[in-house]
C-alpha cells in the first residue's frame, strides 16, 4: 500500500508539473504574440521597403516542411505574395523606394526571375530600388542586379562564376560495403540510378546537363546584360576567371556601383527619400508590411479560380507543408471539384517528381477536375520535372518560365540487395521454406534472379510507355515525337516551348489570366490552397506530436549542407517505382 501511494503521489506530481509548464508555454506563446504586434513598425510616408529573403521562400506562404521553433507570429512569405507585395508597393505613396539586401545564401534563379519581374514593375511607377550586401552569391547578385544602384560592403565579396551540377556518387561506397543496388530505368538520360551503379556522370547526362545549364547562365548573362549595360561577351569572360572575386575591380569592371560602408548607405537613402541628415531613417522589412498589406491583395468578384500550390517532392501519405502527398491534395482536388462557386484551376508546380503511384493519383483528381468542366492551367515553377510533369502535362495551357526545369519523362525503380553486407559485414544469414518462386522474390536479402529482373524491368517499361502516351495525350503530340525527345532528358521551360512540352512561357499571373479566359469569368478572386498553418500553430503541433521537432535542429546545425542530408534522406525513403530528378544545381 505504501508503495501504490509513493506512485500515485508521482504521477500526481508528474502531471502537475506538466499541466504547469504548458499553461507557462502559453503564456509565454501569448505575450511574444502581443510583443510581436506591438513591435510591428509603423508604415509612415517616406518609408522605404526592406528586402532580405533571409528566410525560407516556398511558392505559397507558410507551405515550408521544416519550420524553426518559433513562438511569433512570424509568417513564411511565399513566393507569390512578395510578387504581389511589391506591386502593390509600387502603388503605395508611402514606399518611396525598395532596399534590396539579401542574407539568404542564395536564391535559386527561377525565384530571382519572378522577382525580379516584380521589380521591374516597381521600377515602371518612378521609384528607386538600391542593392547592397556584405556578400553577394551569383544568384543574389542577379536579383539585386534590377536595381538602380549596387553597392558593396568594401571589405566583401561578390561571386560571379558560372553555373555548376554537382552529383554524389555512391557506387565505391557501396562496394565496399558489399552491397548491392539493382536498378531499372527507362529512358538514355533518365540519370537518377547513375549514383548508384557509376563513379561519374554518363556522356549522355553530362550532355543534358550542360545544355541546361548553359541555357539558363545564357539567360541571366541576357538579364544582367540589359540592366548593367555591359555586354554578354564581357560577362562571359568576368565569370570565367571570377574577376568580381576583387571588390575594386567589380566596380572597375561596372558589375558595381560603389564600395560603401552601412552608414554611407544610409546617408544615400536619406537623400533619395528626400530626408535631412538628422531625419529618421524608417525601414519597412516585409514581415511588418506583409501583416498591413497582405490581406488586401486579392482580386474582386464572387466567382473563383483556385490557385493549388503543388510544391516538393511527390509521395505517398497525408502530410502537408513543403511536400505534394496524394491523400492530402486528392483530398484538396475533390473539394475544388465539388465547389461550384470554383470556375477554374491554377497549378503552381514545383517539384522534381517522386513516387509515380502518388503522381498516378494526383494526376487522376485533376482530370476529375476536367471532366467536371472546369479548365485547369498549369504554371511551372523551378521544376515542373518528371512527376512534377506527369501530374501537368494533361492541363488546358501549360506556362513555364524560361529557366524553368521541366521534362525528365522517364522511369526508374532501385532494390538494394543487403544478403552480402550482412554475412561478410555483420555475420548474419538467410535460409527459407516457400511454397512457390515467387515467395521470396524482391525481399532484399536474396540475389536477383533472371525472372524477377525481367519482371522488374517489364514494370518500369509499362510505366514508361504509360507516361509517354500521357504526354502525347495530353500535349496532342504525335508518340513516336513525344518517345524522341522524352528519353529522361530535362529541358529548360525556353527550350520547351520549342518542343512543345509546354504552350507559352510565362508566370502565375498569365496563368491566371488564361484561366480567367478558358472560364469566360468576368471578375473573380483567388482562393488559395493548401490552408496552411501558421508557425505558431506548428510549434503547437510539434508539441502535441503532430509534427516532428528534430527537422527544425537538424536543418539549423547542418546550415548549407542541409540540402544534401534532405537529399540523401529522400534516396532513403525510396518506395516503388519513381519518377524523379537525382541532383543538386548550385547556381
Amino acid at each position: 500500500m505504501r508503495q501504490f501511494f509513493k506512485f500515485f503521489s508521482a504521477s500526481c506530481l508528474g502531471t502537475i508539473i506538466g499541466i504547469g509548464l504548458l499553461l507557462g508555454l502559453l503564456m509565454l506563446i501569448g505575450t511574444r504574440m502581443v510583443s510581436s504586434l506591438e513591435k510591428s513598425a509603423s508604415i509612415t510616408p517616406n518609408s522605404v521597403l526592406e528586402l532580405t529573403f533571409k528566410d525560407m521562400l516556398p511558392e505559397k506562404t507558410n507551405n515550408v516542411e521544416d519550420t524553426p521553433i518559433d513562438l511569433s507570429d512570424k509568417k513564411y512569405i511565399g513566393l507569390y505574395d512578395y510578387d504581389r507585395m511589391i506591386r502593390h508597393a509600387a502603388e503605395d505613396d508611402r514606399i518611396k523606394g525598395i532596399l534590396i539586401r539579401p542574407e539568404m545564401a542564395s536564391l535559386p534563379s527561377a525565384e530571382v526571375a519572378v522577382i525580379r519581374r516584380a521589380l521591374a514593375a516597381f521600377k515602371e511607377s518612378g521609384k528607386f530600388i538600391y542593392g547592397y550586401g556584405k556578400f553577394l552569391t551569383q544568384n543574389n547578385y542577379y536579383l539585386c542586379s534590377a536595381a538602380d544602384s549596387i553597392f558593396l560592403n568594401p571589405v566583401g565579396t561578390m561571386e560571379f562564376r558560372g553555373i555548376a551540377v554537382d552529383i554524389t556518387y555512391f557506387k565505391k561506397m557501396l562496394d565496399n560495403l558489399d552491397i548491392e543496388m539493382d536498378v531499372f530505368y527507362a529512358g538514355q538520360f533518365k540519370s537518377a540510378t547513375e549514383p548508384f551503379r557509376m563513379t561519374k556522370m554518363s556522356d549522355a547526362n553530362r550532355i543534358q546537363l550542360r545544355a541546361y545549364i548553359e541555357d539558363v547562365f545564357g539567360m541571366m548573362l541576357d538579364d544582367i546584360s540589359a540592366d548593367r549595360n555591359l555586354a554578354v561577351a564581357d560577362l562571359r569572360d568576368m565569370a570565367e576567371t571570377w574577376k568580381s572575386f576583387d571588390p575594386d575591380t567589380a566596380v572597375a569592371l561596372g558589375l558595381l556601383d560603389g564600395l560603401i560602408y552601412e552608414d554611407q548607405l544610409k546617408d544615400r537613402l536619406r537623400e533619395r527619400t528626400g530626408l535631412s541628415e538628422d531625419d529618421k531613417l524608417n525601414m519597412v522589412n516585409a514581415q511588418d508590411y506583409y501583416k498591413e498589406v497582405g490581406s488586401k491583395l486579392d482580386f474582386s468578384g464572387k466567382d473563383k479560380i483556385a490557385l493549388v500550390f503543388l510544391e516538393g517532392e511527390i509521395t505517398v501519405g497525408d502530410e502537408s507543408g513543403g511536400v505534394i502527398t496524394d491523400d492530402f491534395y486528392q483530398k484538396i482536388l475533390a473539394d475544388i471539384r465539388d465547389n461550384d462557386k470554383i470556375k477554374a484551376v491554377v497549378l503552381r508546380v514545383n517539384s522534381p517528381g517522386g513516387n509515380v503511384l502518388a503522381a498516378e493519383n494526383i494526376w487522376r483528381e485533376i482530370r476529375n477536375i476536367q471532366n467536371a468542366g472546369k479548365p485547369v492551367v498549369v504554371s511551372m515553377g523551378r521544376y515542373a520535372a518528371s512527376g512534377g510533369y506527369y501530374i501537368s502535362c494533361y492541363a488546358d495551357t501549360i506556362f513555364a518560365q524560361p529557366n524553368t526545369l521541366t521534362g525528365s519523362i522517364g522511369v526508374f525503380s532501385m532494390i538494394p540487395n543487403l544478403g552480402k553486407f550482412l554475412d561478410n559485414k555483420i555475420g548474419i544469414t538467410f535460409d527459407t521454406v516457400r511454397t512457390t518462386e515467387a515467395s521470396t522474390y524482391l525481399t532484399g536479402v536474396y540475389e536477383l534472379g533472371e525472372s524477377e529482373r525481367q519482371l522488374m524491368q517489364k514494370l518500369t517499361d509499362d510505366i514508361y510507355a504509360d507516361f509517354l502516351n500521357k504526354v502525347a495525350e495530353g500535349r496532342k503530340l504525335p508518340l513516336a515525337d513525344v518517345a524522341e525527345i522524352a528519353q529522361g532528358r530535362i529541358w529548360t521551360g525556353r527550350k520547351a516551348l520549342e518542343l512543345g512540352l509546354v504552350d507559352a512561357l510565362g508566370y502565375t499571373d498569365d496563368a491566371i489570366a488564361c484561366a480567367s479566359r478558358l472560364a469566360k469569368m468576368d471578375g473573380y478572386r483567388i482562393d488559395e490552397y493548401p490552408k496552411m498553418k501558421d508557425p505558431l500553430q506548428r510549434l503547437i503541433a510539434k508539441i502535441t506530436g503532430e509534427e516532428s521537432m528534430s527537422a527544425p535542429m537538424i536543418k539549423a546545425e547542418l546550415g548549407s549542407m542541409y540540402p544534401y542530408y534532405k537529399q540523401f534522406k529522400s534516396l532513403r525513403k525510396l518506395e516503388g517505382t519513381q519518377v524523379r530528378l537525382p541532383f543538386l544545381i548550385n547556381e
